[in-house]
């Protein structure tokens, strides 16, 4: 099976960061929220007149932000998806 990207904003038509979606899961919005936040953070930390985020600070942010939804609830989750016949986004 291909690995799945998100692809979070374009610009000319290109992506302007493409993350795993193994990266992402197990997270929730809010996490992904946070993880977004926490890598402007780190990019202003390097320069308070950064005008753009690096894949390294994503890459960082992604360490600090630790997945919350355990993996129990994580694998009912994808049973369910499996057994009710809905499709992943």
């Amino acid at each position: 099976m291909p690995e799945k990207w998100f692809t979070l904003g374009q610009q000319d038509g290109l992506p302007i960061l493409k993350i795993r979606a193994a990266a992402l899961s197990a997270r929730c919005i809010q996490q992904i929220t946070a993880i977004c936040r926490e890598a402007a953070l780190l990019a202003l930390q390097e320069d308070i007149h950064a005008m753009s985020i690096m894949k390294q600070h994503f890459q960082h942010a992604l360490a600090i932000v630790t997945p919350r939804i355990p993996d129990s609830l994580q694998q009912f989750y994808e049973s369910y998806q499996q057994q009710s016949g809905l499709h992943s986004l």
